[in-house]
C-alpha cells in the first residue's frame, strides 16, 4: 500500500500557519460546546501545525518532506531544533506547557473513548496559547 500524497500546497509553511488558525478556532468552538476531548485533540493539532511551520522555516524549505509527515509532537520539537532552547531558564514555562500537552494529546484521540474534563480542556487551550506565541516567534525568526 502506498502512502497518501499530500495535496498540492498542503505541506507548505503558509498552509500550516493557516491550518493552525483554523484548528484553534475549531478548538475554541468545541470548548464552548462542552466537547472537551475534541478541544484537546484540536489543540494538539494547533501545536503540530506550528511545529511543522517552524521546521520548514528552520530548514529553509518550501514544502514539508515526507520524513516529517508524522504526528509526534516531541519528535517534531527535536526536528525543529527547539530542544536546546528549552534548557534556558526563560523557557521553563513553555517546557511545562508542552509537557502538559504531551500528557493530554495523542493522535489516536481521533478514535475517541477517553473522557476529559472541562479543566483539562481549559488547561490545554491555555497551554496552546502560550506555546503558540512562542512558536510564531520562531517562525518569524525571533528567539
Amino acid at each position: 500500500m502506498s502512502k497518501r500524497k499530500s495535496p498540492s500546497g498542503a505541506a507548505r509553511k503558509s498552509a500550516f500557519v493557516q491550518a493552525h488558525l483554523d484548528r484553534l478556532e475549531d478548538a475554541r468552538t468545541l470548548f464552548h460546546g462542552a466537547r472537551w476531548g475534541g478541544t484537546i485533540y484540536l489543540a494538539g493539532y494547533v501545536v503540530e501545525c506550528l511545529l511543522k511551520a517552524v521546521l520548514l522555516a528552520r530548514l529553509g524549505m518550501v514544502a514539508l518532506p515526507e520524513t516529517y509527515w508524522h504526528h509526534d509532537l516531541e519528535r517534531l520539537v527535536d526536528e525543529a531544533g527547539l530542544r536546546p532552547g528549552f534548557r534556558l531558564p526563560q523557557h521553563a514555562e513553555i517546557r511545562q506547557r508542552l509537557t502538559l500537552l504531551y500528557g493530554l494529546w495523542d493522535v489516536t484521540m481521533r478514535y475517541g473513548g477517553t473522557r476529559f474534563t472541562e479543566n483539562q480542556a481549559e488547561s490545554a487551550l491555555s497551554a496552546v496559547g502560550m506555546i503558540r506565541t512562542w512558536l510564531l516567534g520562531r517562525i518569524s525568526g525571533r528567539r
